[in-house]
């Protein structure tokens, strides 16, 4: 029986003697680098580091004419063109695309436009042209607008009018040894005006008064610079006051009633009106007066053009009752109970009557700060 044990366990005992001890297999670590790709100027370092930190690695340069790289990973540009970086460690290489160039400082650039006219959504790309062309120092280009309310701009340097106004957008390039900002004026507006100034521009400022005479109205016609309820000619006695208009080039106006001393409007009809573009060069507050001569009581209204898309939205600055005084040609200054308040630039105002029983002669400004 004993025997018989001893020779079924003698087997099982040299199977085991047989089989190979096991050994764990060593497998390298993956290796990383923190960049791929490396773009520098001549002269610079870059520093390249490699993971896992307690690995030992080597590094080499395909052309270390180009950049060269030292023990550490540190990278030194040499001259323009391009080689790959290699670290090794083990069975596993990584490379690392370097491009050097030469550095060509910028010393200005230029936009494509200094001054912009948009109407409102319209859009325009300013575009940057870099002083030297092949400036290549340059990081940053930064677009701005200085009101958002009347025109944006992306950083692609694509403006967009929002509403009426007028803003500027600031361009500025960071070199790496220099910072240039360059303006661009923007204004926002609905497309070109209905009318234009006779005989302008009629500037008003802070210098001194501004005397607008009443057959000065705009150019533009029946419906645009005027409205007369009147549709035949000239009403004036003699028809001087048509010579005046298409003397200046204005053959729209011979049923406007301007009268014999080719300043006055008469024959002046409840609902009617008339428009006075003026280029307003200090913003603020003016008095506003009217020389009318009424042989009754009188109403009228001084109005400002809000610029709506059908240039027809306007909106009340003064409105004055007017006195009779005495006749149709004891001409009387008239002075508005407050003042009116005048955007800069070019401004349209249209003179309305509410009550027509007056002529009138002309309108005057004053700049009350």
């Amino acid at each position: 029986m004993k025997n018989m044990i001893i020779a079924i366990c003698l087997p099982f005992l040299v199977g085991i003697a047989g089989c190979d001890v096991y050994k764990e297999k060593v497998v390298d670590p993956i290796i990383t680098v923190n960049h791929r790709s490396v773009n520098m100027y001549t002269g610079e370092t870059f520093q390249l580091i490699a993971s896992p930190g307690d690995v030992a690695f080597t590094w080499t340069s395909e052309e270390p004419e180009v950049a060269e790289v030292s023990s550490g990973g540190l990278i030194t540009a040499k001259s323009a063109g391009a080689t790959d970086i290699f670290v090794n460690s083990g069975n596993q290489t990584l490379g690392v695309t370097v491009t050097v160039d030469t550095k060509i400082p910028l010393t200005d650039f230029a936009i494509s436009e200094y001054s912009a006219s948009l109407r409102r959504n319209g859009e325009i790309l300013l575009q940057v042209f870099p002083e030297p062309m092949n400036a290549n120092d340059y990081k940053v280009i930064e677009w701005r607008s200085k009101n958002e309310d009347v025109a944006t701009v992306d950083y692609k340097g694509l403006v967009i009018g929002r509403t009426y106004g007028t803003t500027e957008v600031e361009c500025t390039i960071v070199g790496t040894e220099t910072t240039i900002t360059k303006v661009v004026s923007v204004e926002v507006s609905i497309g070109p005006r209905p009318t234009t100034p006779f005989r302008g521009p009629h500037t008003l400022a802070s210098l001194a008064s501004y005397r607008l005479q009443a057959s000065d109205f705009d150019y533009g016609g029946r419906g645009n610079a005027w409205s007369d309820t009147n549709t035949g000619a000239n009403q004036a006695s003699n028809g001087v006051g048509t010579a005046h208009r298409t003397d200046n080039g204005d053959n729209n106006a011979g049923s406007v009633g301007i009268q014999d001393d080719f300043e006055s409007i008469g024959y002046t009809a409840n609902g009617e009106w008339l428009v006075y573009t003026v280029e307003v060069e200090d913003a603020g507050e003016y008095t506003f007066e009217a020389e009318v001569a009424c042989n009754g009581a009188s109403a009228v209204r001084l109005e400002i053009d809000l610029e709506s898309d059908s240039w027809s939205e306007w909106s009340t600055l003064v409105s004055m009752s007017l006195p009779a005084n005495n006749g149709w040609s004891n001409y009387k200054w008239e002075t508005a109970s407050s003042t009116i308040n005048l955007p800069a630039g070019m401004v349209r105002l249209r003179f309305y009557f509410v009550t027509a029983a007056c002529n009138f002669k002309a309108m005057r400004f004053t700049y009350a700060p």
